[in-house]
Order: structure tokens, then sequence, then C-alpha cells
């Protein structure tokens, strides 16, 4: 049985349809708010997926005749290449890693997936944000930036800044305390286009450290927590979850914000963009100011990192951009609202002790919407 579902960020739309209606359910669970569904059939750009074995091993074998390898997907610290070659159906990249061929053509991409490997879902996941994100960022005024960021009462709060910086730790400190709604954990695409900067959330998996997870045990989720390849109507398989490099626990953007007891806002106008900062120079935590000078050159440094070196279009891009080229970032940087204001954030040890109101109070956001206080 086969499901189609449009996907739209901002005003770009995807049509997808794949063989299973449970991972166009978990698709859209893991996209959901940020990523909208909308009616099928509109879209500037058709995804199909299916799980295949025999098709897979045929292209698997292809793949030995690979004439090199071109950029698929532009993640924050690298661009990702796969061995490709020509066929009838357009340019074939094989991912070895997600078990998926995409063959990307004129306003189509073919994901051909080795059946039972539930990593699969990645690969779809990752084509469909690659295209919506790209689009976006290429026909509007975007800043795409690396960071985290949660809205409390109307107002987004930017944490920016290189990995393992403190952002996640810090998010999970303020959702935690109650009254604040998680925006995305590790990119986010700042609007220019109106008179306010807006914050957007980009759909990411949220990999959380052994150190996070002993302070917020709430991430665990049950005895082994629901694997993050399943959505909330599935049985658990198997137990665990993706653990990779640092992280020893995965979830969605949705079963983070859940286990954290609040929900995922899609957007809201930017209020202030804190650079936290883990130190032994203070015991709990301090804001310190910047200047507007000071507060964007170090927001140079955080802008979604493939996107700000020159280097070749990746296939998906490609198809979406259509040769045209996104804004350069150093250009938009300075185009955030006057009223946004930036501040370093240093983390000592003892730095999520207390309520986060606090902090909150002293950022200048609305801490009577976070929790009781301290």
């Amino acid at each position: 049985m086969s499901a189609a579902t449009g996907y739209a960020f901002g005003a770009v739309t995807v049509d997808v349809v794949t063989d299973s209606p449970e991972i166009s359910r978990w698709l859209t669970a893991f996209f959901e708010p940020c990523i909208r569904t909308v009616p099928f059939g509109q879209g500037d750009v058709r995804v199909h997926f299916h799980g295949d074995a025999e098709a897979f091993a045929a292209l698997e074998r292809q793949a030995a005749s690979a004439d090199g390898a071109r950029p698929c997907f532009a993640l924050d610290d690298r661009i990702v290449s796969f061995p490709s070659w020509v066929t009838p159906d357009g340019v074939a990249l094989i991912d070895d890693d997600l078990h998926c061929v995409y063959q990307v053509a004129d306003g189509r991409v073919g994901i051909t997936a080795r059946p039972g490997e539930p990593r699969t879902r990645f690969g779809l996941m990752r084509v469909v944000r690659e295209l919506l994100t790209a689009h976006r960022v290429t026909h509007a005024p975007i800043l795409d930036l690396h960071a985290a960021a949660f809205e409390v009462d109307g107002q987004a709060v930017l944490l920016a800044g290189p990995k393992y910086a403190g952002k996640t730790t810090l998010l999970c400190h303020v959702l935690a305390s109650g009254g604040a709604r998680a925006i995305a954990n590790d990119r986010v695409v700042v609007d220019l286009s109106s008179a306010a900067s807006t914050a957007f959330g980009v759909p990411s998996l949220v990999g959380v450290r052994r150190d996070t997870l002993r302070l917020f045990p709430r991430l665990r989720g049950g005895p082994h927590g629901r694997p993050v390849l399943l959505h909330a109507g599935e049985e658990e398989g198997e137990p665990g979850a993706i653990a990779s490099g640092r992280h020893v626990r995965s979830v969605s953007p949705a079963e983070f914000a859940a286990r954290m007891g609040t929900s995922v806002a899609p957007r809201a106008p930017l209020s202030a963009v804190v650079f936290p900062e883990i130190t032994a120079e203070v015991d709990t935590w301090a804001l310190h100011p910047l200047s507007r000078t000071e507060g964007l050159a170090r927001l140079e440094a955080c802008v979604h990192g493939a996107s700000r070196r020159e280097r070749e279009t990746t296939v998906l891009e490609a198809l979406v951009t259509r040769g045209a080229s996104p804004s350069r970032p150093t250009a938009l940087v300075p185009r955030l609202h006057e009223r946004v204001r930036f501040f370093r954030g240093a983390l000592g040890p003892r730095a999520y002790e207390g309520h986060a109101a606090a902090w909150l109070r002293e950022l200048g956001v609305d801490a009577a919407a976070v929790g009781v206080g301290e």
C-alpha cells in the first residue's frame, strides 16, 4: 500500500510517495510542526521511495562502475558525497551507510532502499529536508544558522555556537523549567524578509551526550526509550536508539520536546542570541551583554558551515535552485532586526542547579512565563 503526502517549508512544496504508510507517518511525525503537511500534487519536486531488494541489488552492482563521487547532502561541517554514475533514470548515488540509492533527474528523486533496514528512513528524511531547505535559502533572504532555539512568551532566543559548546544542555535546562517551547536543537533559519527577524526550526536528529543525559534523565524515556526510527504507533522491535560518536541517545524533535515536558514551536520573532561557553570562571552562570558589532561578528561564525564556504552545489540543491545562488551570509547577518540583543553566556559547573527563570529574567525574556521562579 502506498502513501502520498505533500510537505511545505515556506513557499516550496515537495510531494512524497512511499510504498509504506508507516514510513510516511514517521516522516510526518519527524517534520511536524516545522515542516507542514499539505495536499499532495502541487509539489515543485516529487520524491518516490520504495524498498525493493532486487532493484537495490541491481543498482548496487552498477555502483562498481561509478565514475566518481558527487555531493549530495550539505551538513553543518561538511559536504557528504557518494559514488555516482549516470543511469536512464538520472544521476544515481549510492549511500552505503543508509542502504539507499538516490536517482536524481529533472523534477524528481527516486530512492531505492534495501527492505528491512530501518535506517533507510533517514535517507528519505535527508532528501526531503535538503530539497525544502535549499529552495528556501536560495529564493528568500534567509540566514541559515548552526544554532538551537526556544520560544518563551512569543519570543525566540537563539543559542548559537560550535559543537559541544553546551547548546543542547542549556536548551534542556530552559525547557525543563516549564513555560518554554523548543524551536530547534541544531539548525535554525532566520527569515529577514519582513520587519521582524523570524526564527524557524529545521527538524534535525537530537543527539544527547552522557553529561546531558545525566542532568536530564527524563530523556531516557522508558526502559529502553522508543527508537528514533519508529513513530509513536509502531511497536519497539529493539532496545535503545541510534548512537554514534559522543551521543549515547538520539531522539526526534517532537520526542525530545515531549520528554522535556513541552512541545515544538515552528517559529517566533527573534529577540536575543546567546553564545554559550562552558567555563570554570563562574560557579553557576553569568550573562555578559555584547555590542551589536561583536554579536554580529560572532554570529557570522555560526552560519551553517557548508553553506558559507565556496563549494560545489549538491545534486539536490541543483534540482531546486536551478542555477540561482543564495545571498552571501556575510551580507545577510547585519540585516538582523536592530532590536535583537546579543549575550555571552558563561556556564559554570553548577549552571543547571537552579531554575531557569532567573537566567531568562536577566536575558530580558518574560520570566513569568517560565515556571514559578526559583
